[in-house]
Protein backbone atom coordinates (compact mmCIF):
# COMPACT_ATOMS: atom_id res chain seq x y z
CA UNK A 1 0.00 0.00 0.00
CA UNK A 2 1.09 3.39 -0.51
CA UNK A 3 1.21 6.26 1.50
CA UNK A 4 3.30 9.22 2.63
CA UNK A 5 5.56 9.31 6.30
CA UNK A 6 6.61 12.46 7.34
CA UNK A 7 8.95 12.20 9.52
CA UNK A 8 9.76 15.62 11.77
CA UNK A 9 11.24 16.95 14.29
CA UNK A 10 12.24 20.90 13.75
CA UNK A 11 15.09 20.36 16.33
CA UNK A 12 18.98 19.36 14.69
CA UNK A 13 20.24 16.44 16.57
CA UNK A 14 16.89 14.97 17.83
CA UNK A 15 17.21 11.71 15.56
CA UNK A 16 14.75 11.97 12.49
CA UNK A 17 16.92 11.38 10.25
CA UNK A 18 18.05 7.76 11.60
CA UNK A 19 14.10 7.19 11.90
CA UNK A 20 14.00 7.77 8.21
CA UNK A 21 16.28 5.48 7.54
CA UNK A 22 14.98 2.80 9.68
CA UNK A 23 11.53 3.49 8.52
CA UNK A 24 13.10 3.16 4.91
CA UNK A 25 15.15 0.43 5.47
CA UNK A 26 12.23 -2.12 7.00
CA UNK A 27 9.47 -1.18 4.32
CA UNK A 28 12.33 -1.56 1.62
CA UNK A 29 14.37 -4.44 2.55
CA UNK A 30 11.47 -6.37 5.34
CA UNK A 31 8.08 -5.74 3.78
CA UNK A 32 9.70 -5.23 0.12
CA UNK A 33 7.94 -2.51 -0.62
CA UNK A 34 9.05 0.04 -3.18
CA UNK A 35 10.68 3.12 -1.37
CA UNK A 36 10.70 7.10 -2.37
CA UNK A 37 12.89 8.94 -0.07
CA UNK A 38 12.35 12.86 -0.02
CA UNK A 39 14.78 14.76 1.69
CA UNK A 40 14.08 18.16 2.63
CA UNK A 41 17.06 19.02 3.99
CA UNK A 42 19.09 19.43 0.63
CA UNK A 43 22.33 20.77 2.19
CA UNK A 44 22.36 18.12 4.52
CA UNK A 45 20.81 15.00 3.21
CA UNK A 46 21.88 12.06 6.00
CA UNK A 47 19.27 9.36 5.29
CA UNK A 48 19.78 9.64 1.02
CA UNK A 49 23.83 9.50 2.03
CA UNK A 50 23.04 6.12 3.85
CA UNK A 51 20.17 4.39 2.22
CA UNK A 52 19.46 6.11 -0.95
CA UNK A 53 21.28 3.66 -3.34
CA UNK A 54 18.86 1.05 -2.16
CA UNK A 55 15.71 2.50 -2.57
CA UNK A 56 13.87 2.81 -5.92
CA UNK A 57 13.94 6.93 -5.86
CA UNK A 58 15.10 10.02 -3.96
CA UNK A 59 14.73 13.12 -4.16
CA UNK A 60 16.11 16.48 -2.49
CA UNK A 61 13.59 19.25 -2.25
CA UNK A 62 14.04 22.78 -0.46
CA UNK A 63 10.63 22.64 1.31
CA UNK A 64 11.21 26.44 2.55
CA UNK A 65 10.13 27.65 -0.65
CA UNK A 66 6.41 27.19 -2.52
CA UNK A 67 8.80 26.12 -5.72
CA UNK A 68 10.62 23.23 -3.14
CA UNK A 69 6.69 22.07 -2.32
CA UNK A 70 5.34 22.02 -5.39
CA UNK A 71 8.73 20.11 -6.89
CA UNK A 72 8.04 17.32 -3.52
CA UNK A 73 4.32 16.86 -4.51
CA UNK A 74 4.42 16.31 -8.23
CA UNK A 75 7.45 14.15 -7.49
CA UNK A 76 5.36 12.21 -5.21
CA UNK A 77 2.52 11.89 -7.97
CA UNK A 78 5.05 10.57 -10.20
CA UNK A 79 5.95 7.60 -7.67
CA UNK A 80 2.95 7.19 -6.27
CA UNK A 81 3.25 3.90 -6.55
CA UNK A 82 5.70 3.82 -3.83
CA UNK A 83 5.76 4.36 0.12
CA UNK A 84 7.07 7.81 0.30
CA UNK A 85 9.35 8.53 3.55
CA UNK A 86 9.68 12.32 3.63
CA UNK A 87 13.34 13.14 6.29
CA UNK A 88 12.55 16.97 7.17
CA UNK A 89 15.16 19.13 7.86
CA UNK A 90 15.67 20.77 11.15
CA UNK A 91 13.99 24.04 11.34
CA UNK A 92 11.11 22.96 8.90
CA UNK A 93 8.30 24.79 11.22
CA UNK A 94 8.39 27.79 9.58
CA UNK A 95 7.96 26.40 6.26
CA UNK A 96 5.37 23.36 7.34
CA UNK A 97 3.43 26.86 8.92
CA UNK A 98 3.20 28.61 5.35
CA UNK A 99 3.01 25.43 2.70
CA UNK A 100 2.60 22.19 5.14
CA UNK A 101 -1.29 22.40 4.10
CA UNK A 102 -0.12 21.81 0.66
CA UNK A 103 0.96 18.25 1.98
CA UNK A 104 -1.97 17.04 3.50
CA UNK A 105 -3.94 18.27 0.51
CA UNK A 106 -1.77 16.56 -1.67
CA UNK A 107 -1.90 13.28 -0.12
CA UNK A 108 -5.88 13.41 -0.16
CA UNK A 109 -5.68 14.45 -3.70
CA UNK A 110 -3.54 11.26 -4.34
CA UNK A 111 -5.58 9.14 -2.24
CA UNK A 112 -2.17 8.31 -0.07
CA UNK A 113 -2.44 8.17 3.38
CA UNK A 114 -0.56 10.55 5.90
CA UNK A 115 1.47 9.42 8.73
CA UNK A 116 3.40 12.32 10.73
CA UNK A 117 6.03 10.33 12.97
CA UNK A 118 7.99 13.47 15.41
CA UNK A 119 10.87 12.44 16.52
CA UNK A 120 11.45 14.06 20.08
CA UNK A 121 13.96 14.08 22.74
CA UNK A 122 13.34 14.70 26.53
CA UNK A 123 14.46 18.22 26.11
CA UNK A 124 12.47 21.51 25.84
CA UNK A 125 13.23 22.86 23.24
CA UNK A 126 12.01 19.26 21.38
CA UNK A 127 8.45 19.67 23.32
CA UNK A 128 8.15 23.33 22.10
CA UNK A 129 8.75 22.52 18.32
CA UNK A 130 6.56 19.65 18.78
CA UNK A 131 3.51 22.64 20.39
CA UNK A 132 4.72 24.71 17.53
CA UNK A 133 3.84 22.04 14.92
CA UNK A 134 0.54 21.23 16.46
CA UNK A 135 -0.58 24.84 15.74
CA UNK A 136 -0.30 24.03 12.21
CA UNK A 137 -1.20 20.68 11.56
CA UNK A 138 -4.68 19.17 12.45
CA UNK A 139 -4.17 15.40 12.01
CA UNK A 140 -2.73 12.87 14.21
CA UNK A 141 0.99 12.56 14.98
CA UNK A 142 2.62 9.58 16.63
CA UNK A 143 5.58 10.73 18.74
CA UNK A 144 8.99 9.06 18.14
CA UNK A 145 10.94 8.82 21.38
CA UNK A 146 14.99 8.86 21.03
CA UNK A 147 16.22 7.72 23.94
CA UNK A 148 20.16 7.86 22.78
CA UNK A 149 20.94 10.39 25.28
CA UNK A 150 18.76 9.88 28.04
CA UNK A 151 19.03 6.39 28.86
CA UNK A 152 15.94 6.65 31.71
CA UNK A 153 13.57 6.74 28.83
CA UNK A 154 10.77 8.60 30.67
CA UNK A 155 10.32 11.43 28.60
CA UNK A 156 9.00 13.27 32.00
CA UNK A 157 8.67 16.50 29.74
CA UNK A 158 6.63 14.82 27.58
CA UNK A 159 4.60 12.94 29.95
CA UNK A 160 3.52 15.73 31.94
CA UNK A 161 2.75 18.10 29.10
CA UNK A 162 -0.66 19.82 28.06
CA UNK A 163 1.24 18.88 24.00
CA UNK A 164 0.56 14.96 25.28
CA UNK A 165 -3.31 15.67 25.75
CA UNK A 166 -3.25 17.11 22.50
CA UNK A 167 -1.74 14.38 20.89
CA UNK A 168 -3.53 11.41 22.43
CA UNK A 169 -6.72 13.16 21.48
CA UNK A 170 -6.07 13.09 18.03
CA UNK A 171 -5.57 9.20 18.47
CA UNK A 172 -1.18 9.79 18.70
CA UNK A 173 0.84 7.83 20.91
CA UNK A 174 4.35 7.96 21.95
CA UNK A 175 6.43 5.13 20.45
CA UNK A 176 7.84 2.25 21.20
CA UNK A 177 4.87 2.23 23.66
CA UNK A 178 6.89 0.92 26.34
CA UNK A 179 8.51 4.14 26.87
CA UNK A 180 6.97 5.92 30.52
Amino acid sequence: MSQIIYVGGNKGGVGKSMVAIALADHLRHVLNRSVFLVETDTANPDAAKCIGTELDATLAADTRTEAGWQIMLNAIEQHRDMTCVINAGARDNDAMRRFGDYLHRGAEALGMPLTVAWVINDERDSLLALRDFLETYSGRVQIVGNCFFDETARFTVYQDSKTRLTIEARGGTLLPRGYA
